[in-house]
């Protein structure tokens, strides 16, 4: 299969040789240039045009996603040894709080598996701990509106979880 480049969507999907990225690496080295700089060299060769958001030395990244806990992000600023202070003013001000934004769309609460099993482990965690503070199963399901037997189920299976 041969790899694309994807220079109508600005970004390079992948490079056609190992050589081509060694030239690459040679071409920084030789002009004394920062390694950062080689995707956004790359790309202009391939391309045929410079792309300001490759060759930006600073950017937003998700670190941590979280705990079932937390649902808030890690987010982080990474920096490279030639970012400015205005670079990283633009990072903070203008693609943090669309990173954030992608981010809680990405994972809010839907109806995909995961997110099912996220808010299932949380109520169930919450069961589970309402059980062993001494309420019976069925103060729990009357609690949290469900049958009794499904409260049952799902400390058992929390319970193998723990274990």
């Amino acid at each position: 299969m041969k790899e694309k480049l994807g220079c109508m969507k600005g970004e390079i999907i992948g490079m056609r040789t190992i050589k081509f990225t060694q030239a690459i690496s040679e071409l920084i080295r030789k002009y004394k240039r920062s390694p950062y700089l080689e995707e956004p060299t790359a790309y202009a060769v391939l391309c045929g045009k410079y792309n300001s958001k490759i060759a930006r030395t600073a950017r937003a990244d998700v670190i941590s996603a979280g705990t079932i806990e937390e649902e808030s992000p890690l987010l982080a600023i990474v920096i490279s040894p030639i970012t400015t202070f205005d670079e990283i003013k633009s990072v903070y001000y203008k693609e943090l709080p669309k990173l954030l934004k992608w981010y809680k769309k990405k994972t809010s609460i839907t109806d995909d598996k995961y997110s099912k099993t996220k808010r299932s482990i949380r109520e169930h965690r919450k069961w589970y701990w309402l059980k062993q503070s001494g309420l019976g199963y069925g103060k729990i399901a009357k609690t949290v509106k469900v049958e009794r037997q499904t409260v049952i189920d799902a400390i058992k299976n929390y319970k193998k979880l723990l274990t």
